[in-house]
């Protein structure tokens, strides 16, 4: 069968089908290359096509995304000229690859997929048809996404001739009109959930029913932080997945700059619907579990920034501060995270910067001794307090926290009901760490990973006293880690479930979870050093008293592993 079409495109084989199209392998004699063409029926799947600005016919490559080089009708029929990918389905590969590639390899495989729906959904789109049937290789092995004729926007319902078991996300079946980016995060989480553990997902009516779906540790050798990731994304309930592709991506340690140009269109087209779902409280649940109202927690890159727009937005915080605290220093810390608060806290300080001998010559001020020739190519010195500040470089030893040391002690003080006037507070304050430079022939630079520890002795009234520290950077007074030792059970379930999210807002225990550690703290002794999500880190132990009856608890939050050592 060979047939031209537009005097350009030569059609030569049947190359797929199903119940909505045709797919022929073909030649584009005009530019000499092998393409595909889609046929269907005129007047259906055309929305994202059929305009002179579609993002598709506009741009020439979009990562992750099979290239559309034309769209035109023709006798009742449209036709959609595409890149000939040549691979296969990943349905195809699925055994192959599960075998063959790490769990990090897979993940890598999906970036440019993942940075395509990010495309997509700042241009207003959701791809809405998720499965690994839409998902094929061109000839060099790079994983792309087809089928493009379900997409929609915002104001036009995805129809349910799209929905795929295992794959479509609980709204997709229930309320079409709640379907944005966070769809589409349930579906690729649940394409990833496949590719790695040979199993599908179980569905939404079975999950619905009570069934658990078994963690991708069940099945495989995975990252925790990642298994957490595609977990979360695989929620029934939209206000606790991923809002964007971005949060998705940044959470499976595959951020990048492309993607986060994208976040403000994206924030532009879908912030709103999000916030409409939140304050609705929409919720997908069996009728044991209770409704989740958290919309501030799931807002993510800065979503309330939103509401924010109209006047009166201080007044809105200070009342926030004084009759909600746990929201404010969430909205803070969100904040702050948009502002990429944390962006510079590894930076290493090196001749190769163009303001180094200023910065070793500020030092020397302080610390003449830095400024001789370093024996065995090492030396170091400690700075106090106001040195640190007047030196006005931040501890670089790791990544810290969003909020700074006064926030965390009020929102500390706050949740664990320390204001009341009858618990008694002692407060010590202590400078530690030390500023290096290190010489390697004619390359040197400098680490600091000096701090202060601020320590409260709290005596509560007829329970045994509790401790807790918070170790902060002096130049930029943010904190490096918060450690807390209590007895009591409440306390440690308010430590991991409040002031972990809030302190790093991309992690978040349930309360499974929780119950969890309290056991194994006190069933060992043993320490726990776990990373929740890409900056959320946990060091957790218990110890029993002298007749084994009383457990005090020691955990440490930190937004880095070095946070944790301090």
């Amino acid at each position: 069968m060979e047939q031209m079409l537009k005097s350009r495109y030569l059609i030569q084989e049947q190359i797929g089908h199903g119940a909505f199209g045709v797919i022929y392998h073909a030649l584009d004699e005009e530019k000499n290359r092998e393409i595909a063409i889609k046929v269907w029926k005129a007047g259906s799947e055309t929305e994202v096509f059929s305009h002179a600005d579609s993002p598709f016919l506009r741009e020439e490559q979009i990562p992750g995304i099979v290239k559309i080089y034309d769209y035109f009708e023709k006798a009742g029929m449209n036709f959609l000229v595409m890149e000939y990918l040549p691979g296969g389905t990943l349905k195809q590969k699925a055994d192959t690859i599960r075998k063959e590639y790490s769990s990090e390899e897979i993940l890598k495989l999906f970036e440019p997929v993942l940075e395509g729906l990010a495309f997509l959904h700042s241009e207003g789109l959701v791809h809405c048809d998720m499965s690994p049937d839409n998902l094929m290789f061109d000839a060099a092995g790079n994983l792309k996404l087809i089928d493009l004729g379900a997409c929609r926007g915002r104001n036009i319902v995805c129809e349910k001739k799209f929905l795929k078991e295992s794959y479509s996300a609980p709204e997709q079946y229930t309320d079409p009109e709640q379907i944005g980016p966070w769809s589409d995060v349930y579906g690729i989480c649940a394409v990833l959930f496949e590719i790695l553990t040979g199993q599908k997902p179980l569905s939404v009516a079975d999950r619905l029913q009570n069934q658990k779906l078994r963690p991708v540790s069940y099945y495989t050798k995975i990252d925790r932080a990642a298994e957490q990731t595609i977990l979360k994304g695989l929620n029934l309930e939209i206000q606790q997945r991923y809002f964007s592709m971005e949060l998705l991506l940044h959470s499976l340690g595959l951020h990048t700059e492309r993607t986060e140009i994208l976040s403000g269109s994206t924030r532009h087209f879908w912030g709103q619907k999000w916030i409409q779902i939140s304050g609705l409280g929409a919720a997908y649940h069996t009728g044991k579990q209770k409704k989740s109202f958290r919309i501030v927690r799931r807002m993510g890159l800065g979503i309330l920034g939103i509401l924010l727009l109209a006047g009166g937005f201080r007044a809105g915080d200070q009342w926030l501060q004084n009759h909600d605290t746990v929201r404010y220093f969430e909205r803070k810390a969100r904040r702050a995270k948009e502002r990429g608060a944390a962006r510079e806290d590894e930076r290493l300080i090196s001749s190769l910067d163009k303001d180094y001998d200023a910065i070793l010559k500020k030092l020397t001020d302080y610390a003449p001794e830095m400024g001789d020739k370093p024996e065995n190519g090492y030396i170091s010195c400690k700075l106090t307090e106001e040195q640190m500040r007047k030196w006005k470089v931040p501890d670089n030893l790791g990544r810290k926290m969003y909020l700074d040391r006064d926030s965390v002690r009020k929102v500390l003080f706050s949740t664990m009901g320390f204001q009341e006037k009858n618990i008694q507070i002692k407060t010590e304050k202590e400078t530690y760490g030390s500023v290096s430079r290190s010489v390697d022939g004619s390359y040197e630079f400098l680490r600091n990973s000096s701090g202060i520890k601020e320590s409260f002795q709290v005596d509560i009234p007829e329970k045994e006293t509790e401790s807790y520290e918070i170790y902060y950077d002096p130049a930029d007074q943010r904190v490096i880690c918060l450690n807390g030792s209590m007895t009591d059970p409440e306390h440690l379930r308010i430590f991991l479930e409040t002031l972990f999210s809030i302190c790093c807002p991309e992690g978040r225990l349930s309360s499974e979870e929780i119950q969890d550690l309290q056991k194994r703290m006190e069933q060992s002794e043993e320490s726990m050093i776990l990373q929740v999500s890409f900056h959320s880190w946990l060091s957790l132990f218990g110890i029993s008293d002298a007749n084994g009856e009383n457990i005090r608890y020691y955990v440490k939050i930190a937004a880095s592993k070095a946070g944790l050592f301090y």
